[in-house]
């Protein structure tokens, strides 16, 4: 069963970046799936490290790399970490967990948008 993308992927994003051109988008989303994984491994390391200035780095990379990719919750997670000013380990951890729940919801929407070529 496929999941609605409503809320959490902007694909006129994606078309808009790749100029509609098909075999670009593909790698375009690929793309945006390893860098997504790679941005939660990060932001996960530096969480769980309590270093702010690394979240907040992490955050303002992810925050980038949501916004190109349309990818809408995902992008407002990031902007949340990109403003914190201090380390609360019971909001990080609440973060953490709702960034874990999105980077799974983003990265099965758009297997699933590449699988459909």
């Amino acid at each position: 069963m496929a999941i609605s993308p409503k809320n959490h992927v902007d694909f006129n994003v994606i078309h808009l970046y790749t100029e509609n051109d098909v075999e670009f988008e593909k790698v375009f989303v690929a793309l945006a799936i390893d860098s997504v994984a790679d941005a939660f491994k990060n932001i996960s390391q530096a969480i769980e490290e309590q270093n702010l200035i690394n979240t907040r780095a992490c955050g303002h990379k992810l925050k980038g790399a949501s916004s190109i990719a349309g990818l809408i919750t995902l992008n407002k997670l990031a902007y949340t970490l990109n403003e914190m000013v201090s380390i609360d380990p019971d909001n990080l951890q609440n973060l953490q967990v709702e960034l874990q729940e999105e980077v799974k919801l983003v990265t099965q929407i758009l297997q699933e948008y590449l699988e459909s070529f």
